[in-house]
């Protein structure tokens, strides 16, 4: 009797074998395909791969898991297959999704939101103070 491997298995000789980590197949499949960049199949035997969620990504074909987004960086798309720097004044820790701006008092150095000392001003996002005028 001839029967059909299920989806994420593939059919070696008579016998219907897991697909490895990183990839994934149909029903009645010989063989396993690879999961695409932005994409993953963290276990044996998946039947679809993935896709990175926000703040993640994959760069790599065949990936088993998907990658935070380092610090100053950031990804709001699901299936990325990088992250995005954050703008000067601004900043995000690992595994976000968007980069929050410096409130208003502070600037980014190093991809730190730090206080203005005193004398200084600085407005929302910005990368540095200024020195207050005379009285303020």
């Amino acid at each position: 009797e001839c029967s059909t491997c299920l989806a994420g298995t593939y059919q070696i000789g008579s016998l219907c074998t897991n697909c490895p980590a990183g990839y994934t197949n149909s029903n009645g499949a010989t063989q396993c395909t690879t999961c695409v960049v932005g994409t993953f199949a963290a276990g044996a035997g998946q039947s679809e791969c993935g896709s990175c969620v926000a703040g993640t990504y994959s760069s790599s074909v065949g990936a088993t898991q998907c990658t935070d987004c380092p610090v100053a960086f950031s990804q709001s798309s699901v299936g990325s297959t990088e992250c995005t720097a954050c703008a000067t004044g601004s900043t995000a820790a690992t595994g976000q999704a968007d980069c929050t701006a410096c409130a208003v008092g502070k600037y980014e150095d190093s991809n730190v939101c730090t206080n203005c000392p005193g004398g200084y001003a600085a407005t929302s996002g910005s990368g540095s103070c200024t020195v207050c005028s005379a009285g303020e």
